[in-house]
């Protein structure tokens, strides 16, 4: 990780901010075996409480405390759920009694176990330790939580983890999909990155070109190894991590997902609600990368105009949310009324710039190149996201979060 960023720059950044880390990172095979001198160097006491599924239980959480336990440092394993496991308030009050009293967290697994984790670290005020298991998402680092509480899809104040101990052995043995998904993850950036760009312009939103380049190394990265992440290798392997793990620092040190979170996590996020509600699981970077192609196409139809043309959809009505859930139709509906308004001016004044930044965007052909070379989806059908769902996104995503992006400017949310 190292290698991959200057440090120095950023303390002395451009943007007027002094960016810090907050977390320890140790990337390597067999990276397992540090984690006691890691917890150690980290300052931590007390005893451990380490959390998985009965899938990660496997792949690290057994290994994790045995390794902790031969050091002298007493550990707990929770197994939440199954091998499917929510971050709702099931989960978080299955982890929250045994957590208490407890020195510090080990999230052994992906996304969601982490999410539970760093939810819980900043709740009880407890450090929290990440043990990934798998290539699959850019969260590992991250200080907020996406939560499902209510049915609702919340991203909630968290902790980042005061280390992360990835080991390559572990993650390489993971299901292929996993990798395939975060390359989708990855893939999204495009998206994110012209987003946040753009919202600086007519906006003035604090915007990093440092940790933009961090984001977009990232994309380079996995754009390079696109083809041996299908095949399993573990070099291969190794580079997607630490691309994820870079994005996710980049993230933690804008002290908001922004860098790395645009658009296309707007359009993921609403199929991954309706998705849950129909029954189907699809992975986060799955349905990112999928989105990410989507956006870029309608980006760079936009941007084939001389002039700045919004192209409203209509609203989403109660009744057709509702099939999906109450959450879902909540959080949409809540979204129509608190999105920031911008008017249409302030975006034309600067639609020069606007087309300048999206014309860096790569076609959509290329993106679904790679994504095809990582193994990953490329069309919404693949997703289980049929026409109906499709259109209904389009229409509502841009509510999934007060956040401010291309695609809410050109679908009149201005």
């Amino acid at each position: 990780m190292s290698e991959l960023i200057d440090f120095g720059a950023l303390r002395n950044c451009g943007c007027g901010r002094v960016h810090t880390a907050a977390t320890k990172v140790v990337l390597a095979r067999g990276a397992l075996a540090q984690l006691p001198a890691v917890i150690r160097e980290c300052g931590l006491t007390g005893h451990a409480l380490i959390a998985c599924d009965e899938n990660t239980r496997r792949a690290a959480g057994e290994k994790a405390a045995q390794i902790l336990r031969e050091a002298g440092i007493e550990s707990r394993l929770v197994v939440l759920g199954g091998t499917h496991v929510s971050p709702d308030e099931a989960a978080v009050e299955a982890l929250r009694v045994p957590a208490e009293g407890c020195g510090f967290l080990i999230a052994a697994g992906t996304g969601v176990i982490h999410d539970i984790c760093r939810y819980l670290s900043h709740a009880l005020g407890v450090p929290f330790v990440s043990l990934p298991t798998a290539a699959s998402v850019d969260g590992f680092l991250s200080s907020v939580a996406c939560m499902t509480f209510h049915e609702e899809k919340v991203t909630t104040p968290a902790h980042a983890p005061v280390a992360c101990v990835a080991d390559i052995d572990v993650i390489a043995a993971a299901p292929r999909r996993l990798a395939s998904s975060g390359a989708g993850d990855i893939m999204g950036k495009y998206i994110s990155l012209a987003d946040w760009e753009i919202s600086n312009l007519v906006t003035g939103e604090y915007y990093c070109e440092a940790l933009d380049a961090m984001e977009r190394r990232a994309v380079e990265i996995v754009a390079e190894k696109a083809g041996a992440l299908r095949t399993g290798d573990a070099d291969a392997i190794e580079a997607l991590t630490g691309a994820l793990l870079l994005s996710g620092l980049a993230i933690q040190l804008a002290g908001s997902s922004r860098p790395g979170s645009g658009a296309e996590h707007h359009l993921s996020h609403f199929w991954e609600a309706a998705l849950l509600k129909l029954g189907r699981d699809v992975l986060h970077g799955e349905k990112v990368g999928v989105a990410a192609v989507l956006m870029t196409r309608i980006y760079r139809q936009a941007a084939q105009s001389p002039d700045f043309r919004p192209e409203p959809l209509p609203d989403a009505c109660a009744q057709e949310l509702e099939r999906y859930g109450t959450g879902l139709c909540e959080t949409v509906l809540k979204g129509m009324r608190e999105h920031p308004h911008i008017a249409a001016g302030d975006v034309a004044q600067h639609w020069a710039e606007i087309r300048a930044i999206i014309g860096q965007l790569p076609t959509p052909e290329r993106i679904q190149s790679l994504l095809r070379l990582a193994g990953a989806p490329v069309e919404p059908e693949e997703l289980g996201v049929d026409r109906e769902l499709l259109s209904l996104g389009l229409r509502c995503c841009p509510y999934m979060r007060v956040r401010t992006t291309f695609y809410s400017m050109l679908r009149g949310a201005v």
